[in-house]
């Protein structure tokens, strides 16, 4: 009768009290993007993005190299970026649209994001461009 009740006791308990999923994603990395339209080089930083979740946020130069803020969700090893837009002027409507995934090896040592950004004005698709970035922690 205790042990069950202490089985149903630890069950109740906040299992985020612990290492997260996204822990092994947050810090500096130094990446190397390569996409259709170009090859960079640069720094990716990748912090928790708040809340009690598995979400991060890809700042610093951000994905794509262009300082905006892409989102994504973690779920163990890999992270899922949703659709987004990232906002480049008003008149005209002019905007990048993100979406991809991304993964981590099982060392930590090496992260890799797949993902599409797409060029829209005024609701119409200009520019589609295909990514793979490769990136290690920074020292």
């Amino acid at each position: 009768m205790v042990l069950s009740l202490f089985a149903a006791a630890m069950a109740s308990c906040d299992i985020n009290n612990g290492p997260r999923d996204r822990d092994v994603f947050l810090g500096p990395w130094d990446v190397t993007d390569r996409c259709l339209a170009d090859t960079q080089n640069y720094r990716l930083d990748i912090f928790e993005d708040g809340g009690f979740g598995e979400d991060i946020s890809l700042e610093g130069d951000g994905l794509y190299r262009i300082g905006f803020v892409v989102d994504a969700t973690v779920t163990g090893s890999r992270f899922v970026i949703p659709v987004q837009d990232a906002i480049i002027s008003s008149v005209p409507d002019l905007r990048y649209e993100f979406s991809g995934s991304g993964s981590i090896s099982s060392d930590g040592q090496e992260l890799t994001i797949d993902y599409e950004v797409l060029t829209v004005q005024d609701g119409f698709v200009i520019d589609a461009d295909q990514c793979l970035l490769k990136g290690a922690p920074r020292p």
